[in-house]
């Protein structure tokens, strides 16, 4: 399958470098779920030992590459530290290694996971073991009513009935299809039109340093400010679900966007450093939204300043 995307609903022809092949499109793999027998599991390396070969186009994001004497060498080392390979007789996969980060897990983990559900099947997913502290990876995973355990990334297991979805689309590309399943699946409840603005917190990068200029103009446009990472997955899918807008600095806190209803309004800040990754504005017309950006030219540095006064013109052409 084939997708075009339509423009961001500001565009402006000075910035083709990054809204660039549009016309060409983005081709799309067809949905495909395998069940594999006896697979070696490392870190995030799959091994067939029946087919003799690495599978890790399943569980890595971009990197698929990996040499077999690294992998030789892990094994034995595992090995000897522990004296034995774990053996699991059924589980599930739906990560790569970026699955830690908030993004790759909703839009990336979710849709394969609810794949596996609308078909049918049944069995626990396997996590690595330093993921337990993510709580919105535990809520979303009792949301679809799966099971799951964990392994300890440092050990080597063998799975005897391997049952895996391929990614449904490279990474910061989207399924429009399957992303629309996860959204009604997970909603909650239709739009009261409110209009939130993500906010970084002060010990991250690409904090604000003039936030309380910011904070007035979104006063202005009745706007709430919102420090995502201090919700729960619940509260992040409830809050959002009643949700028409959604703006802020490129990061995780816009994979929110996927919760509200279809035809809401998106603005991304763009940095130079996240200017050229496209993935919000993939997700947003995947979803069928309305997408802004603003284009700041700030390096991604620990204090932005941003010009409101622009800001204050895009907001303008939204909601004016």
């Amino acid at each position: 399958m084939k997708i075009y995307r339509e423009l961001p609903k500001n565009f402006n022809e000075k910035d083709k470098d990054i809204f660039n092949n549009l016309e060409k499109g983005v081709l799309i793999p067809d949905p495909e779920i395998i069940v594999y027998k006896n697979i070696l599991v490392s870190g995030f390396n799959l091994f067939s030992i029946n087919k003799l070969k690495f599978l890790n186009r399943l569980s890595m994001a971009i990197d698929f590459k990996l040499r077999a004497s690294s992998f030789i060498k892990h094994l034995l080392k595992s090995i000897y530290k522990n004296r034995k390979i774990i053996l699991k007789q059924e589980n599930l996969w739906i990560i790569n290694d970026h699955c830690f980060n908030y993004y790759h897990w909703i839009s990336e983990a979710l849709p394969r996971l609810l794949l596996l559900k609308q078909y049918g099947y049944k069995g626990k997913i396997l996590l690595p073991n330093n993921w337990k502290t993510r709580e919105y990876i535990i809520s979303s995973i009792d949301k679809l009513n799966f099971d799951y355990e964990y392994y300890d990334i440092d050990k080597v297991y063998k799975i005897s009935n391997f049952t895996t979805s391929k990614h449904l689309a490279t990474t910061g590309n989207f399924n429009p299809g399957h992303l629309k399943e996860l959204s009604k699946y997970l909603k909650t409840s239709k739009s009261a039109n409110s209009k939130y603005w993500i906010i970084r917190k002060e010990n991250q990068s690409r904090r604000i340093k003039n936030k309380d200029d910011l904070l007035k103009l979104l006063n202005k446009y009745e706007i709430k400010a919102i420090y995502s990472e201090d919700l729960t997955f619940e509260n992040e899918v409830n809050i959002f679900s009643k949700a028409s807008f959604i703006g802020g600095i490129h990061g995780a806190g816009l994979t929110n966007m996927l919760f509200m209803d279809e035809g809401s309004e998106v603005l991304e800040i763009k940095t130079k450093l996240t200017e050229k990754s496209n993935a919000f504005f993939a997700m947003a017309n995947a979803l069928n939204h309305n997408y802004y950006y603003y284009r700041s030219n700030l390096d991604d540095s620990d204090n932005i300043e941003l010009n409101i006064n622009e800001i204050d013109s895009v907001l303008k052409k939204i909601f004016n």
